[in-house]
């Protein structure tokens, strides 16, 4: 019996790999948007090639046979990266919004410099969170700056109506 379901997932895995394009699940396409954020530099166009590379990678590993045209296909293309990246990261903002949200004490850090004559200007969020017993931190965005406090306020306000669905809370 046990063989019989390590037959019907070894199935499922090879439908899933011989797919026309990609159809992934919801926890797929999270693990897939999690790992491009972890890699920031990388293109779309690079990682259509590498993520086939290592997943036949594993098959070869497996002495698993595979199709390598077939695998490219069945996994997402540069487009659906990005999307999926898009996806990952509108959840991981929403998600902190709510928990700013909640947070009873919340603690905004902002600071401007210039560069190689390139005004910066970069705002951090900090709150306690009671459930972990720990200090959060989220860094709302970084942003070129003239460096007027004025405009800097401005840019203070968008960032949080941005992250805070259009109403500032603080």
């Amino acid at each position: 019996m046990k063989l019989y379901f390590i037959k019907l997932k070894f199935d499922r895995l090879m439908r899933v790999l011989s797919q026309a394009s990609y159809s992934g699940s919801a926890l797929g396409r999270r693990l897939i948007g999690t790992a491009l954020a972890a890699a920031p530099e990388l293109a779309y166009s690079a990682a259509e090639v590498i993520f086939p590379l290592i997943v036949a990678s594993v098959l070869a590993d497996a002495s698993i046979p595979f199709d390598f045209d077939t695998l490219s296909g069945a996994l997402p293309c540069a487009t659906a990266l990005e999307e999926i990246l898009m996806a990952t990261a509108a959840d991981c903002v929403i998600h902190t919004g709510q928990k700013i949200s909640q947070a009873s004490h919340k603690y905004i850090n902002c600071e401007k410099w210039h560069s190689n004559g390139i005004g910066h200007f970069v705002k951090v969020l900090s709150w306690w969170d009671k459930a972990k017993r720990q200090v959060e931190i989220f860094t709302l965005d970084i942003d070129a700056s003239d460096g007027l406090t004025e405009s800097c306020a401005a840019a203070i306000n968008h960032s949080l109506a941005k992250l805070l669905n259009g109403t500032v809370r603080l």
